[in-house]
């Protein structure tokens, strides 16, 4: 059995597939790899391209740009480049691999700039495309797709022990859905969340204290006003079962992109 894959925790069946696809040698021009983000998706890539080139000079990865933005994206430009790079033959070894971190999608003049690439790819190139959305449908049928799924909260927690992290606060590992990238976001914020964890346990009684806790939750970055969010959500189902607590939450996801912070937050707390 090979062994490349020892240090990813989980998705048997993903590893299991790719493994088969390094035994057997049949190595396809392209490949989708899906998921939810913090998995280990980008990790089992560089994994698998570490396998198909003999240098790291002949791998390419497009990542997104605006990292520190809610919202990077991966430029027509970059996919431009891509497909230039992509039509030099390799220097050392006989492979090139292209990876392209979609992890925010594909706009569609970014697809169609690497189409032309993927319908006609040289005999020397793979590339893996890995993403959390959907592609379209010229984009899916021209890759072979590797879904990997969500890894159980047993999982979760051996990840983050292997991170240095252990006796991990439960509502992390509930909050993560079953993404250890996701647990270890909460875990660099969780000394600023926890205290409105603790405070807002059950949700507020009256108006006034609603409007203090909005008051000061909205003072915090937005990524950390959504983690909050999603840690509420399960700690209050958890412990109380409210579908209608559930809805208001899952609708605050929604909304605090949309509109004011504080009204999201005000909406929320504020007993009916």
């Amino acid at each position: 059995m090979n062994t490349l894959f020892n240090e990813i925790i989980g998705n048997e069946v993903a590893i299991t597939m790719l493994q088969n696809i390094i035994n057997a040698g049949n190595i396809a021009p392209a490949y989708l790899f899906t998921g939810i983000s913090g998995i280990g998706k980008f990790k089992a890539t560089l994994l698998f391209a570490q396998y198909l080139i003999k240098s790291k000079y002949e791998l390419l990865v497009v990542l997104p740009e605006g990292a520190t933005t809610n919202k990077p994206t991966i430029k027509i430009e970059q996919m431009r480049e891509a497909s230039a790079w992509c039509a030099t033959k390799p220097a050392i070894g006989t492979r090139k691999v292209v990876i392209i971190n979609a992890e925010g999608g594909l706009s569609e003049k970014c697809s169609n700039a690497i189409l032309k690439t993927l319908e006609e790819p040289p005999s020397y190139i793979t590339i893996i495309i890995v993403s959390n959305h959907e592609m379209l449908p010229t984009i899916n049928s021209r890759c072979h797709r590797i879904d990997f799924k969500q890894l159980s909260n047993d999982e979760v927690v051996t990840v983050l022990e292997n991170n240095g992290h252990s006796n991990v606060h439960e509502a992390i590992i509930s909050a993560s859905y079953g993404s250890p990238g996701r647990a270890l976001q909460i875990l660099e914020v969780w000394d600023e969340l926890s205290p409105f964890i603790e405070n807002l346990s059950t949700p507020p009684k009256t108006t006034c204290e609603a409007l203090n806790h909005s008051n000061e939750i909205s003072k915090l970055d937005h990524s950390s006003q959504l983690l909050l969010l999603q840690l509420l959500g399960v700690t209050w189902w958890t412990s109380l079962k409210d579908p209608h607590l559930l809805g208001k939450c899952t609708a605050a996801v929604q909304f605090i992109d949309k509109v004011s912070a504080h009204a999201v937050w005000d909406n929320l707390l504020i007993p009916m």
